[in-house]
């Protein structure tokens, strides 16, 4: 039986901050230089008996890895050989003293070794064994010059501080080689078969007892059966076993078979059983199970990698806290593209699950990442200092699925990321708040957390406009001048490449491009590069791409202006409404000298521009802005009175505003206000445009510019 030499390497890896849900598919989650254990189908790619592994969540209390090393290990120098090798003792010439061809004796190297453990924090060792060459040869018939199998025996015994040996029993062994056997009473140990190269063996796990230190004795052949030479004219007795007897315990191919050689002929230059004690592992155990700490213990057999092979883990990876009334999309009715994503079967109460679960919104991980005290920035930031009515909006408009031309479904923000290295927090956080378009900034003592999108879908397919949060007009600002900027069409993308990680090419890096072909034809390529954080979806990327293009389109529309106490009612990333009497081309918008609940009495005569729907827009007696269909058959003079009530009567003096479809009010989306410490802030906004989210998530939909001024025809040139 030949013998090869294989070794286990034990590995742990550390995946993530814990706890986790898992694994993905288990094994078939698991990949040894990207080839998973298990196919997708079903099959193994390894022998399971070759690649096992143990998995840990990341929780606080987790048990040990059985398959991790869950130690600390100094190897050392072993003390070398133990007895010797066999060796024979030849009859000599009387009369010239040379060596006869006539063995008297032979020696099968029986002896010992001895090595001494002095750290008394060991706590237990292996023996590493190398066998430099086994056999024994034929030396008549057919099978004459062939090798057969060898054996050798030995035991191992160690004595503490009392210098009392014990004999250590297979029992006693956490493991050894396959090759390796014991004797029925499990104290001898013995290794059988051919070798001519080296091998090697380990007896791995042996404990060790009593105070150190310890010394550990390893016997070739023990019993005076095996010591020194033997004769061989040796006899069978009641105490002892003949020379042929001895010899076919330890070499197969022995001389007490032999029929035509005679039985005395040398046989030395055909056997071997060299042992070599080559090294000792000193191990101390390690102390802690890594709570909240995902690891993988491993452990890979050399017989399918002879190197260490790349690993990687697709996870379902941190969980986190999710608002109650959220259920986890288990993808068995919207498909697998969903699994993660959040629904909201009922109406949110303030609260949040007690139990953390995985998802991949991007709000609740970056929530988690906010307030988390061990890994996040909790230490600096308290759940008190965040408001779930802010965040829950963006919440259910990340998780609303989106219908792809494959007819399949995917939430339309996903965040799927290890971060894996150290950064500023504020980097992190704002890389994070970028998957669902979002921005954060302090205001009040809390962190105000506000993103760029629309309104969710009705029942029909439809999405309302956003309401604006507030009014301004040539009256209630500072000089009543708006100051209108915008950016070169020479300077704006016309080609934006947009890099995600491709799930279906291992997550590696990969890139997709939007382009706008007309203004390529204007202006040629402008090429802008993105990266879609935490992106790994190629539909969700090309959405980004979309979005930025056409962002930069109402980029090149800004506002800025100075106002009084009014700019303290607008934060960052809130939609307001302008009604500009320069923009319009006639006067809309006023100040409100009286009211009540369905009319109000404006500062002017009013005179309502042409177009549907004629609509007055108010500011109530709660800050809040409200809009009402005009009775157009009851409106005169200064009075104008609108279909049906307001929720509370406007407040006088506030601005109101009018606009029909033909000329509506402009939409901004504040950028920052300043504070400019006399009772003013300066507010910069810049164009929003409600149509801009259709044309993100459907590439076939386009932007929809509003009419803004009653000026329908080009005015004639002049003349001189």
């Amino acid at each position: 039986m030949g013998l090869n030499s294989t070794s286990v390497i034990k590995i742990l890896d550390l995946l993530c901050e814990g706890p986790i849900d898992g694994i993905e598919g288990r094994r078939k989650g698991v990949f040894l230089d990207e080839t998973p254990l298990k196919s997708v189908t079903g099959q193994n790619n390894y022998d399971p008996n070759n690649i096992t592994y143990d998995f840990n969540p990341g929780t606080r209390e987790q048990a040990w890895l059985p398959n991790t090393k869950g130690k600390t290990s100094v190897t050392k120098d072993g003390p070398g050989e133990v007895g010797s090798e066999y060796e024979e003792n030849n009859r000599k010439d009387k009369d010239t003293g040379e060596d006869l061809d006539i063995v008297k004796s032979r020696n099968y190297g029986a002896g010992s070794a001895i090595y001494q453990v002095t750290d008394a924090d060991v706590d237990n060792v292996d023996l590493l064994f190398t066998v430099p060459a086994l056999f024994s040869t034929a030396q008549e018939g057919l099978v004459k010059g062939q090798q057969f199998d060898a054996v050798i025996f030995f035991d191992v015994r160690i004595a503490d501080k009392s210098g009392v040996y014990k004999s250590i029993k297979k029992a006693d062994v956490r493991k050894i080689g396959e090759d390796f056997k014991t004797d029925g009473k499990g104290n001898l140990f013995y290794i059988e078969g051919i070798s001519t190269t080296g091998y090697q063996y380990k007896i791995s796990g042996i404990e060790l007892e009593g105070e150190a230190p310890w010394t550990i004795q390893v016997r070739k052949y023990p019993g005076k059966d095996f010591e020194g030479n033997i004769p061989h004219s040796q006899q069978s007795t009641d105490t002892q076993q003949s020379a042929g007897e001895l010899d076919r315990q330890i070499f197969r191919a022995t001389f007490d078979e032999f029929e035509e050689v005679d039985k005395r002929t040398p046989l030395k230059n055909g056997r071997r059983n060299q042992l070599l004690w080559t090294a000792v592992t000193e191990n101390q155990r390690i102390r802690t199970a890594y709570p909240y700490a995902a690891t993988v213990g491993m452990n890979i057999s050399t017989e399918e990698f002879q190197n260490l092979p790349t690993r990687a883990y697709l996870v379902r990876g941190r969980k986190v806290k999710i608002p109650k009334n959220a259920v986890v999309n288990d993808g068995e009715l919207d498909g697998p593209k969903a699994v993660g994503s959040l629904t909201f079967p009922q109406s949110f109460n303030g609260k949040l699950s007690a139990r953390e679960k995985w998802t991949t919104c991007p709000v609740c991980i970056f929530y988690d990442l906010l307030t988390n005290k061990r890994y996040g920035a909790g230490h600096f930031i308290d759940e008190t200092n965040l408001s779930w009515v802010d965040l829950y909006p963006l919440c259910q408009y990340a998780n609303e699925l989106i219908t792809l031309d494959d007819n399949t479904k995917e939430p339309r923000f996903a965040c799927n990321v290890q971060v894996s290295s150290q950064a500023e927090a504020f980097t992190v956080l704002q890389d994070f708040a970028s998957i669902f378009r979002g921005m954060m900034y302090w205001q009040s003592n809390t962190i105000q957390v506000t993103a760029d999108h629309g309104n969710l879908r009705k029942d029909d397919g439809t999405t309302d406009p956003v309401s604006a949060v507030h009014i301004f007009s040539n009256s209630n600002v500072i000089g009543g001048v708006f100051n209108y900027s915008g950016s070169s069409l020479k300077t704006r993308s016309t080609s934006i490449r947009i890099r995600y990680s491709d799930p279906d090419n291992f997550y590696k890096p990969n890139v997709i491009c939007i382009e706008d072909a007309d203004l390529i034809s204007k202006y040629g390529y402008q090429v802008k590069e993105i990266l879609a954080f935490g992106c790994t979806s190629k539909t969700q990327a090309q959405r980004m791409g979309r979005w930025m293009m056409k962002s930069e389109e109402l980029d090149a529309n800004t506002v800025t202006f100075a106002v009084g106490l009014d700019g303290a009612l607008v934060f960052p990333g809130q939609v307001f409404a302008i009604q500009d009497e320069l923009r319009a081309a006639t006067r809309l918008s006023g100040r409100i000298s009286s009211s009540t609940t369905t009319t109000i009495v404006a500062d002017q005569s009013i005179t309502l521009p042409s177009g549907t729907n004629p609509t007055l827009t108010c500011v109530l007696r709660d800050g809040t802005v409200e809009s009402k269909a005009i009775d157009t058959g009851n409106t005169s003079g200064t009075t104008v009175t609108v279909s049906t009530a307001f929720s509370s009567q406007p407040l006088d003096h506030a601005v109101y505003s009018i606009s029909t479809d033909d000329a509506k009010e402009q939409k901004f989306r504040c950028l920052s206000v300043a504070d400019n410490g006399d009772g003013t802030f300066a507010v910069v906004a810049v164009q929003f445009n409600d149509t801009i989210y259709a044309a993100a998530d459907d590439p076939d939909a386009t932007l929809q510019l509003d009419d803004i001024t009653t000026v329908d025809e080009r005015p004639p040139i002049p003349v001189i």
